[in-house]
C-alpha cells in the first residue's frame, strides 16, 4: 500500500512524502523501515524512478519505506537558493540535508512503529544517509549506493573540468597512458599537433597525473604490523588528495564503532567506485578487518552511477535483498 503523507520539521515548514507499506501483518520485532532521501536536488522518485522502483520492491518484501523531499525539494515547503548547481551539491556533501533526514527519521519510527530504522541513498543522498547516520545514533543500517568519496571543486568554475585530477589509481593511470602512448605512432596525431590542435597543456596534466601515480604506487612501502588495528574515527585521513571529503571518513567510521551494518553498492562504469577504492578501500587495507562483518562492498558489472539500465536495476535489487534478507528478515 502506498499512501501519502506529511510531517513538520524543526523549521515549522511542511515535509511531503510518500509512504510505502508491506501488505498483511508484521511482527513488532521485525518491523524494519528504509528511509530514502533524495539523490541531490531531484524530488523523491529519484533518477529514471529508481527510489520509487526500490520501495515497491522492497515493500514486497515486507519493509516499510519512505521516500520524502527535503526543504525546498519537490513537494515540500521551503526556498531552494539561486547558487551554482555544484554549490549545492557541495553543501549536501556538508551534510544540507542532515537535519531534515533527523526529522524524518523520527516521524518514520512514530508513524510506522518501527524496530529497525535503516537509510538508502544514491549518490548525494548516500552521502546524505552517512553523514546522519555518522551523527544520529538511531540508524541501524545504510545501504548506499554510488558514495561519493570527494567534494564538488566550486573553485574551478569557469575553467573547465579537471580531468587531470580524477585520476586516482594506477588502473586509471594505465588507461590514460596506453591510449596516448599508442598516439605516438599515429600519423593523424602528428597532423594535429603541427597544426595546433592538439592542447598540450591538457596533455601534460594527464600524463604527469598518471605517471605520478604509477611512481607513487610503485615507491609505495610494504604495510608493516603497526599499520594494523582498527580504523577510528579519530585516524587521520587516509587521502591527500585535495577533494577527498573528510566528512565521509569520520561518519563512516562512527558508524561502524557503534556496531552499525553497510552495505556499498558501485557500478563497474561509475568513476566514483575507482575513486572509492584508490582513496578509501585500498589505503584503509586491514584497519578495516574489525568491521568485516559489518561491512560489505559490491560492485555491478555493466551498471553506471544511477543504476539507469534494466539489468543493472534488477541486479542491484537482488543485491540489497539479498543482503536486507541475511541482516533485517521481514
Amino acid at each position: 500500500m502506498e499512501r501519502a503523507v506529511k510531517f513538520v520539521n524543526r523549521a515549522g515548514l511542511e515535509m511531503f512524502g510518500i509512504l510505502h507499506e508491506p501488505d498483511g501483518s508484521t511482527r513488532p520485532a521485525h518491523r524494519t523501515g528504509i528511509l530514502i532521501p533524495v539523490s541531490a536536488i531531484k524530488p523523491r522518485g529519484g533518477s529514471f524512478r529508481l527510489h520509487t522502483l526500490l520501495a515497491r520492491q522492497l515493500a514486497r518484501d515486507g519493509y516499510f519505506v519512505l521516500c520524502f523531499d527535503p526543504a525546498g525539494v519537490g513537494d515540500s515547503e521551503g526556498e531552494f537558493e539561486h547558487k551554482l548547481l555544484m554549490s549545492h551539491y557541495l553543501d549536501i556533501q556538508n551534510g544540507r540535508y542532515d537535519q531534515d533526514l533527523s526529522d524524518a527519521s523520527q516521524f518514520f519510527r512514530a508513524e510506522c512503529s518501527l524496530a529497525h530504522l535503516l537509510q538508502l541513498g544514491l549518490c548525494g543522498g548516500a552521502i546524505s544517509a552517512l553523514i546522519n547516520a555518522g551523527r544520529a545514533g538511531d540508524v541501524d543500517g545504510l545501504i548506499l549506493l554510488g558514495l561519493p568519496v570527494f567534494r564538488e571543486d566550486v573553485q574551478r568554475f569557469g575553467r573547465g573540468v579537471d580531468n587531470a585530477a580524477k585520476i586516482t589509481s594506477p588502473e586509471k593511470a594505465l588507461d590514460v597512458l596506453g591510449p596516448k602512448l599508442r598516439k605516438l605512432l599515429s600519423a593523424d596525431f602528428w597532423w594535429r599537433l603541427v597544426t595546433l590542435r592538439v592542447d598540450l597543456a591538457e596533455e601534460a596534466r594527464l600524463v604527469a597525473r598518471s605517471a605520478g601515480i604509477l611512481a607513487r604506487n610503485a615507491l609505495r612501502p610494504r604495510r608493516s604490523a603497526a599499520d594494523a588495528g582498527r580504523l577510528t574515527s579519530r585516524s587521520a585521513p587516509l587521502s591527500n588528495h585535495p577533494r577527498y571529503n573528510p566528512l565521509f571518513q569520520g561518519a563512516l567510521t562512527r558508524f561502524l564503532e557503534r556496531r552499525g551494518q553497510a552495505l556499498l553498492v558501485f557500478g563497474a562504469l561509475d568513476h566514483a567506485t575507482s575513486i572509492f577504492r584508490s582513496e578509501f578501500l585500498d589505503p584503509a587495507g586491514d584497519r578495516l578487518e574489525p568491521y568485516a562483518s559489518q561491512f560489505t562492498v559490491k560492485v555491478i558489472e555493466g551498471a553506471n552511477h544511477i543504476f539507469s539500465a534494466g539489468d543493472s536495476q534488477a541486479a542491484l535489487f537482488s543485491q540489497v535483498s539479498a543482503w536486507l534478507r541475511e541482516r533485517y528478515p521481514a
